[in-house]
């Protein structure tokens, strides 16, 4: 890991600030099942310094988008707080993974929305 600058404006900005700077970026990136919206944008931020971590996994709204057909960190979900949840479901990478909905069940009581990608495979 690089080098931290205590000196820079970043690390003087209010975490109040940091955590809006977050929230609007999050507010920015394309809302679209083939750009990076899961929750692992946010692994970058969380290694840049321990208070970024500290103010990025306090964040809740961050943690909101999850693509439950991986095998995501169980501390997203719990990041997440009570936000209700976005949740993708790629079919493909369930079947490569051998990941079923039934499996992610955990998931649904708070889910918003459930967007399902991609064709079921055939068994024939």
């Amino acid at each position: 890991m690089g080098r931290v600058y205590y000196g820079s404006p970043m690390n003087k900005l209010p975490n109040e600030l940091l955590d809006r700077i977050f929230v609007w970026l999050k507010l920015m990136l394309p809302h679209c099942p083939h750009c990076s919206l899961s929750a692992f944008i946010w692994s970058p931020v969380l290694r840049v310094n321990r208070r970024w971590n500290e103010v990025a996994t306090r964040c809740s709204f961050l943690w909101t988008d999850l693509e439950i057909s991986l095998n995501i960190p169980r501390s997203y979900f719990k990041n997440s707080n009570i936000q209700p949840l976005v949740l993708w479901w790629f079919q493909n990478a369930a079947a490569a993974l051998g990941v079923t909905l039934d499996q992610r069940a955990v998931y649904f009581p708070r889910a918003r929305s459930l967007s399902l990608i991609g064709r079921p495979h055939d068994s024939s």
